[in-house]
């Protein structure tokens, strides 16, 4: 008898224990929210950086943060961040890696490493304006289309993170 109740209270001990794990493993599994200040959309958190400042030094700003300068791979982030900015021009992530001046030798990329897999150029665009390199993606006008601009003019920015 002592044996069967000694046997009973170590196996509700374990199942106590297993059933507590379970619970705590569970919630180290849960993404995280985005940090203050950042809006979470879909699987990524994103900040609009009201200070303007040139390309290069926004994306040290969104590194600094935890971040990038923002990807856009939909046309519903792209229609967030519209929202996000209230149509405000900003910097995105996009460059032009290839440094041509002629646009079919033009090569995009993502500053976080993202697959370049959406565009939303207004009409035009990219179109390095009068012969100036623009090799930096920023939105801008009243559709919030992308424009290839000097990265070193000075804008607002978006910069976004994974969740984790």
């Amino acid at each position: 008898m002592l044996h069967e109740r000694t046997l009973t209270k170590m196996v509700l001990m374990f199942l106590t224990l297993s059933a507590a794990f379970a619970l705590a493993s569970g919630r180290l599994g849960e993404i995280m929210p985005c940090p203050h200040e950042w809006v979470k959309f879909e699987s990524r958190c994103f900040h609009f950086e009201r200070t303007s400042m040139s390309w290069p030094n926004a994306e040290r700003r969104c590194l600094s943060l935890g971040g990038n300068l923002a990807s856009v791979h939909n046309s519903a982030e792209s229609h967030f961040l519209k929202e996000l900015t209230s149509g405000s021009h900003s910097w995105i992530g996009g460059f032009d890696a290839a440094q041509a001046k002629i646009e079919k030798d033009r090569l995009w990329f993502w500053s976080d490493g993202s697959v370049f897999d959406y565009q939303n150029w207004a009409d035009g665009e990219p179109n390095n304006f009068n012969g100036v390199r623009e090799p930096c993606i920023l939105i801008f006008g009243e559709g919030h289309r992308w424009n290839d601009e000097v990265c070193e003019h000075s804008f607002p920015s978006l910069c976004s993170m994974e969740l984790n």
